[in-house]
């Protein structure tokens, strides 16, 4: 009995990849529908497989379930590799109830086939077997399948709807891929793995099912699904694999199922409809990019399962207003939240101890930061151009290793808390000297400041101070040796005109404005001194600079004292 069963399995792996050289007699009978047929015996069997004489078959074809020759019925169980591939005039086929499987590339590029009847004892569906079938515009897949091969109906470019029976257990890699007029799929309970950009492309897909039996969801599996609104991921799926979802811009709604453990990499990039996300508890790895360029996403909750946070996790998230990193995160991959532009608030959970390159970079609206007492490495970059941050408190009584730019264009006299008993280390730490203002807390004496300040605001010898009040706060500048200090970094649009001598510098629709500089030369520095650009007023015209971010500038016109200057974009 094994031995048969051994050769019919020997053949059928034959006829799938081989199928044209097949051992046994062949013979050319005519079909009911008047199409002459070539058909070849299984060797050992009566049953036998079929295909085209030629190519140029056209109109409905009917397949025969039984084939008569030489005195001998056999039964049709098998549609060869490549039967009737590119017969561009063929518009419909009915397959019979004896035929168990449909090799590869079968019907590939019959693009005039309108209609496909499948028997329903069919058992696979073959790589590519209706690939490029550009006319299909439905097709029923009986509960017999259990496999839908790769590429089976990839790029069947009218096909609107889909049945897909409920024995099918996989469906392979691009096996609806590009069908994008395709508008709503349910995938059966009996399905536990859906395959790499199976369903990608399908740009009219609004509606989709994923039945509770997946477990795995393959790479781009609904890449580019720009019409798919909600999707609702079961707690069968243990697996979102790399840019599942990816480009997925009408997603406004995501559930992810409680046994999901990891978010592939770019999961969810560009699902920039994407408003709100809550990861389960069960998730262990947010991957690279998973939810990165989600632009309108202004809420995320990460669950305490989290050990790493990856690359590029939610970079350009631009409308996530606050973060909380939980206490069992160790790791923030670089760039994780680079240009969360919105970001006012974050959380940085005490078991963090690595915070990558460029992870908060322009994210300049963070008024604060607190490094817990786990942080020991604080990457380059990984808070540049936060140009408003007030205050900085360092917990780790062994200040954590930064590199030169970890802070580039924060001001340098921004308040930085740490421990008293530590105050001597960080003011000695390798690059801490960016900093002029420390502050310490705690037990160790009281509190301390370095840096040029004299106290809040105060001045020194050879000092001038100008107050200018917004509202009813009174921010306080400083002028010494044509530098500029002050105790707090205001944050508004715009400060009511400062002057020196007859020269107005103000901020007006995103731009600096200096005005009555007669013809003297103007420079734009940034807090570092850096010279960002230099203009030579003219006739009286005000002299007007674009502000690269949002942040604190100086101006100097001629070799007058340099003018802070506040945009807040």
């Amino acid at each position: 009995m094994k031995t048969s069963k051994s050769l019919f399995f020997i053949s059928l792996l034959f006829a799938l990849f081989a199928p044209n050289s097949m051992n046994g007699q062949n013979f050319v009978a005519t079909s009911p529908s008047g199409h002459a047929l070539r058909y070849y015996v299984i060797s050992g069997t009566n049953e036998a497989s079929v295909e085209s004489l030629n190519h140029n078959i056209s109109g409905n074809l009917i397949i025969p379930s039984t084939v008569t020759y030489n005195n001998t019925t056999y039964t049709v169980t098998m549609i060869l590799t490549s039967a009737f591939n590119q017969c561009q005039n063929l518009t419909s086929v009915v397959m019979p109830n004896s035929v168990t499987t449909i090799c590869n590339k079968a019907f590939y590029d019959c693009n005039g086939l309108t209609s496909v009847t499948i028997g329903n004892s069919v058992i696979t569906i073959g790589d590519e077997a209706f690939s490029f079938c550009e006319r299909l515009t439905s097709v029923t897949i009986p509960n017999s399948v259990t496999t839908i091969g790769d590429d089976a109906f990839s790029y069947c470019t009218s096909l609107t709807s889909v049945t897909i029976g409920n024995s099918v257990t996989t469906i392979g890699v691009l096996a609806f891929c590009s069908c994008e007029r395709l508008t709503s799929v349910t995938i059966p309970n009996s399905v536990t793995s859906i395959g790499n950009a199976a369903f990608g492309g399908c740009t009219g897909l609004t509606s989709l099912t994923i039945g509770n039996s997946v477990t795995t969801i393959g790479k781009e599996a609904f890449a580019y699904c720009t019409s798919l609104t909600s999707v609702t991921i079961p707690n069968s799926v243990t697996s979102i694999d790399r840019k599942a979802f990816d480009g997925c811009s009408g997603l406004t709604s995501v559930t992810i199922g409680n046994s999901v453990t990891t978010i592939g990499s770019f999961a969810f990039e560009g699902c920039t409809g994407l408003t709100s996300v809550t990861i389960p508890n069960s998730v262990s790895t947010i991957g690279d990019g998973a939810f990165s360029l989600c632009e309108r996403l202004t809420s995320v909750t990460i669950p305490n399962s989290v050990t790493s946070i990856g690359d590029y996790a939610f970079e350009g998230c631009t409308s996530l207003t606050s973060v909380t990193i939980p206490n069992s995160v160790t790791s923030i991959g670089n760039r994780a939240f680079y240009g969360c532009t919105g970001l006012t608030s974050v959380t940085i959970g005490n078991s963090v101890r690595r915070i990558g390159s460029s992870a908060f970079e322009n994210c300049y609206h963070l008024s604060d930061i607190t490094f817990p007492t786990s942080v020991t490495d604080i990457e380059e970059s990984a808070f540049a151009e936060c140009a408003i941050l007030r205050t900085i408190t360092f917990e780790p009584t062994t200040p954590p290793a930064i590199a030169s730019n970890s802070f580039d264009h924060v001001l340098r006299n921004v308040t930085v808390n740490v421990p008293c008993a530590s105050l001597t280390a960080y003011q000695n730490a390798r690059y801490y000297d960016y900093f002029t203002n420390f502050n310490c807390s705690g037990n160790g004496g009281g509190s301390g400041t370095g840096g040029d300040n004299g106290g809040n605001g105060g001045g020194n010898n050879g000092s001038d101070t100008t107050t200018v009040t917004h509202g009813d706060t009174v921010y306080v500048y400083v002028t010494i040796h044509d530098t500029i200090h002050d105790t707090v970094c205001p944050e508004v649009n715009s400060i009511s005109p400062t002057v020196i001598s007859d020269i107005n510098i103000y901020t007006m629709e995103r731009q600096i404005v200096v005005e009555g500089a007669a013809s003297m030369p103007v420079a734009f520095y940034d807090m570092q001194g850096r010279t960002l650009e230099t203009k030579q007023s003219r006739n009286d015209q005000p002299v007007r600079f674009d502000a690269p971010a949002t942040g604190v500038y100086m101006i100097r016109v001629a070799n007058l004292p340099a003018q802070r200057v506040a945009i807040l974009r």
